[in-house]
């Protein structure tokens, strides 16, 4: 079982190099840059890149100025026109304190998926009365705060599992009830940013964190509309 408390972050703002290639060796690399990241954005890197073509598979990864590198990461792009399929991984309601996240493994170790689907409640604001599975010590405390919003994301990448599986394939995701406070608006007690700065998503509208719902395409085939029915 994984410590329940969060080790401090820095204070300094640091850069990162990131790198985007063709291969898992990086032998051909198609974009680089470098990205700040700090106690803003709760030492998180956001990257957004354009030019890379449709339905290919790229590699990601990330070094900090001591030459210290991240693992590698994979992401397929949306197809152009002319798609006949489309492969997805469909995960909801992933408690890490009511089982092992063997799911995430298994999707981690699948080539086939165009992209991974999560449709809220990545994280857990309290522990199921039925289900005491996993548990840290001390027992977890509901998250109220930008803070303890945050330290609950952090605790849920100690998840071997759940790394894989955000290291393996491309997300869309959105929140439910569990990931925020919908009662609390506008900061939802924190939620809201914390969710921005740690699950991996494209920030569809900058001016407006509580605004989640967006439209992808995935060629022809595929219109894929995330409505947010939690909050709007």
């Amino acid at each position: 079982t994984p410590p329940a408390e969060r080790p401090e972050a820095p204070e300094a703002t640091t850069s990162l190099t990131w790198e985007v290639a063709t291969t898992e060796d990086f032998g051909e690399v198609t974009l680089r840059g470098t990205v700040e990241v700090g106690p803003a954005a709760d030492h998180t890197a956001r990257v957004e890149v354009a030019g890379l073509s449709p339905g290919a598979d790229y590699y990601y990864r990330f070094t900090d100025a001591a030459g210290e590198m991240s693992r590698t990461g994979h992401f397929r792009t949306a197809p152009a026109d002319g798609v006949e399929r489309l492969r997805l991984a469909l995960v909801s309601c992933s408690s890490l304190y009511s089982g092992f996240f063997t799911a995430y493994r298994r999707i981690s170790e699948r080539r086939d998926l165009d992209f991974l689907l999560h449709v809220g409640d990545y994280i857990y604001d309290f522990v199921d009365e039925d289900e005491h599975i996993r548990l840290p010590e001390p027992f977890p405390e509901e998250p109220t705060t930008l803070e303890t919003h945050r330290a609950r994301h952090a605790f849920y990448l100690l998840d071997p599992d759940l790394r894989a599986a955000r290291a393996a394939h491309a997300w869309v995701s959105l929140w439910d009830n569990h990931d925020l406070e919908a009662g609390a608006a506008p900061l939802y007690e924190g939620g809201a940013q914390a969710f921005r700065e740690w699950v991996p998503m494209r920030v569809a509208h900058p001016e407006a964190p509580d605004r989640l719902w967006r439209s992808l395409r995935f060629g022809d085939l595929l219109d894929l509309s995330v409505v947010d029915v939690l909050l709007w």
